[in-house]
């Protein structure tokens, strides 16, 4: 599991968030979302398991080489 936090305004983190989480990447779905406190993974976590929300199987996903990762995300956030 790999980490990264950028700072950026907000607007464009609701559109990194909106376009991104759970985009498929090198066969893993990324994860993009406001940074948070263990005390909140958990209490999702546990809304999340509760509630058995159901799966899609139409996530979007690509396949994209590492090299183009920084023109997909700049391209995806001026959307």
């Amino acid at each position: 599991m790999n980490f990264e936090y950028i700072t950026i305004d907000p607007e464009m983190a609701q559109s990194a968030i909106r376009n991104l989480h759970d985009f498929e990447f090198n066969g893993r779905s990324l994860r993009v979302d406001k940074a948070s406190t263990q005390a909140d993974e958990l209490r999702l976590f546990h809304q999340q398991t509760a509630t058995r929300q159901p799966t899609f199987d139409n996530v979007p996903s690509a396949n994209i080489t590492p090299d183009k990762v920084p023109e997909v995300i700049t391209r995806t956030l001026s959307k």
